[in-house]
């Protein structure tokens, strides 16, 4: 319609025309007004219809007034209607591009979860899909969930409540790879539909385990300390403390940790404890206090060695204490009885379990007891003393450290529980933690030195061991995805000064499932730990060989010229993992998907060379399996290699 508002204005017009006849009408009767008063002499009747005709002439014009205002209201209210309608095509537009650039995933589907209704960009490419509309086309959200029931569980919450907020699940991409992700949804029954917010939180997740493993790793390495140590806030609140601690306090871990030492510990060394922590948490820079403490409460009393020193966060500031108990109630009667009588000394001397010596500030025996005979591997502290010149530089490992040692000794006078490695009599090599004390001479410098020394390689040992499970894959050997990438980073580092460069081959073992499967999980794992085997034997030491997971491996290899020598070393790699295996004397054979990339010019970081790498082992994957490819084509991150680096398929 060329006029859409002609139908609106016809009753203004009408009105119009009416008070234009009303108008003439009026007139009209002023005219025969005057004839009539021409005809009549009476001046009182001619007034009257003057007065008639006027009153009518002033109705009419009051008329066409109201209409004129009610016209220009209406001009305003289709003026504003115009712009209120430009205003909401405005927001419409500006709320689409604020759902296509939302940096968390939304979307509707449909109640029985078989199709997606909308969804924006970034719900597009965390479900794997390169759009909106491919993953409209082909992704079913009910297939979505790891597990199904974490779906019903949401649906039924969505019944209950008709609203969920931060509902945690497990999602799969469309390329199967898993992620965790919170859910916000909100039911609409009568239209239909749901309405749903994702967010990955897959980092978040392994952050928090990672901060969950890390520090159950030191509750671990803390509990394997041969003496009570505990951590307490700026509070005073225990945080923290190992099993000899709570062996000392006489409680379990959950009844002292969140607690304050007046709560667990005698009142006199309570109190003594929290004014020695003021004076620490007052004190500028860096501080540490030593004291003895006798404990009244046990039969009999034991006095005990507190060390505690102050500890700070990167930022600087003051994050609490943490202090060691050693129990030095065997040295003080030791003490007490050295002073009552040497007979007696020399018996304990003689009998204890710790090595006991006496040296001089340059490293020879002046005594020791016969444990410390054991300890270096004589039969007797005769054939030690007769034998040792210098201690440090024929049983220290690091003749070096003694040199540290002495300078720390001659600032503290003693010193507790110092590690140090020392090599037997008979080559074997052993640590070994001494408590020391310096003896000084008149001029203050250090004579001589006392000391007990105790074997702690089997703790030591076993901490070592702790450190390399976390680093490990355990089933193969091989370096585990955590510690990969971190001495992967360190190798990034290193070629950035060197301007090396550096390969990675991604491999993923194909037909490995259908062996695990027909001859079960013992012949599956024989395979995965041959695969180890053959990689380490084709890398170098400069380079890494890790299980990443599953059946998937990674290859890092040091000072790597082009893609050509990578492409080679790929083809070793293949051929020998194409090789049989022997399974209980059945021949099994297995094949290999391999994807690399060279760092710097396919990524400048760990995630983006692996991700580069994972994608070129994939594009294998898709199209045959078993073959190996340098990089993957249309990838801006990894730009596309020469066809020669690539099997033909």
């Amino acid at each position: 319609m060329p006029f859409p508002y002609l139908p609106r204005l016809a009753p203004v017009a009408a009105t119009a025309g009416l008070a234009a006849n009303a108008c003439l009408a009026g007139m009209a009767r002023a005219d025969d007004a005057l004839l009539y008063a021409q005809g009549d002499a009476k001046g009182i009747t001619l007034s009257l219809l003057l007065l008639l005709a006027i009153i009518g002439l002033l109705l009419t014009v009051q008329r066409l007034r109201t209409h004129r205002n009610i016209s220009a209201k209406l001009r305003e209210t289709l003026r504003q209607n115009e712009e209120a309608q430009r205003e909401l095509h405005a927001a419409k537009e500006s709320y689409k591009e604020l759902y296509n650039l939302a940096l968390v995933a939304i979307f509707r589907t449909s109640l029985d979860g078989d199709r997606f209704i909308s969804v924006n960009q970034t719900g597009a490419e965390l479900m794997g899909y390169s759009s909106p509309r491919e993953l409209m086309a082909f992704g079913i959200p009910r297939l979505a969930y790891v597990q199904p029931e974490a779906r019903e569980a949401l649906t039924d919450a969505l019944l209950r409540t008709g609203k969920v907020s931060a509902f945690p699940v497990s999602l799969r991409r469309r390329d199967g790879s898993t992620f965790e992700a919170i859910v916000s949804a909100t039911l609409h029954q009568e239209a239909g539909f749901i309405e749903c917010s994702a967010q990955d939180v897959t980092t978040i997740k392994r952050a928090e385990q990672r901060i969950a493993e890390s520090r159950d790793y030191l509750q671990a390495v803390i509990d394997a300390m041969p003496i009570p140590v505990f951590v307490r806030n700026t509070e005073g609140i225990f945080t923290l403390v190992n099993d000899e601690f709570c062996t000392l306090a006489g409680l379990p871990r959950e009844a002292i940790v969140g607690q304050q030492p007046l709560a667990i510990l005698p009142a006199e060394i309570a109190t003594h404890q929290e004014q020695s922590d003021r004076t620490l948490l007052h004190a500028r820079g860096k501080a540490s206090i030593r004291m003895e403490t006798t404990w009244q409460s046990t039969v009999p009393p034991r006095t005990s060695l507190i060390y505690k020193e102050t500890l700070f966060s990167k930022s600087g500031s003051i994050m609490g204490i943490v202090g060691a108990v050693i129990d030095i109630t065997a040295r003080k009667r030791m003490e007490e009885a050295l002073r009552r009588a040497e007979e007696r000394y020399r018996n304990i001397f003689m009998s204890a379990v710790e090595g006991i010596f006496t040296s001089t500030s340059e490293g020879v025996f002046l005594d020791a007891n016969p444990a410390m005979a054991r300890l270096y591997g004589y039969d007797t502290p005769e054939e030690m003393l007769a034998a040792v010149h210098n201690i440090a530089a024929e049983h220290w490992v690091q003749p070096e450290l003694r040199a540290v040692m002495l300078a720390q000794l001659a600032e503290s006078d003693s010193l507790q529980g110092h590690e140090v490695q020392i090599r037997r009599r008979d080559g074997q090599t052993i640590w070994v933690a001494l408590s020391l004390r310096g003896v000084a001479d008149i001029s203050g410098r250090i004579a001589f030195l006392e000391g007990i020394a105790m074997d702690i390689t089997e703790k030591k040992l076993s901490a070592l061991e702790l450190s390399l499970r976390a680093s490990t894959d355990p089933l193969t050997g091989l370096d585990n995805r955590a510690q990969m990438e971190a001495s992967f980073e360190r190798m990034i580092a290193q070629a950035k000064r060197s301007g090396e460069k550096l390969g990675v081959l991604f491999i993923d073992l194909d037909g490995f499932k259908p062996i695990n499967d027909t001859y079960g999980h013992d012949a599956g794992d024989t395979l995965l730990r041959e695969v180890a085997k053959r990689l380490r034997g084709r890398v170098r030491e400069a380079d890494i060989a890790a299980r990443m997971g599953g059946d998937e491996f990674v290859v890092v290899l040091w000072d790597i010229a082009d893609m050509e020598t990578l492409y080679r070393t790929g083809r070793t790699l293949l051929e020998e993992l194409n090789a049989p295996y022997l399974w209980e004397e059945t021949p099994l054979r297995i094949g290999a998907s391999i994807g690399g990339c060279l760092y710097p010019d396919h990524g400048s970081s760990v995630s983006e060379v692996l991700r580069c790498a994972d994608k070129a082992m994939y594009t294998i994957k898709q199209s045959g399996k078993n073959a190996l490819r340098i990089t993957q084509e249309g990838n801006a991150t990894c730009p596309a290699t020469p066809d020669q680096f690539c099997d033909e398929q």
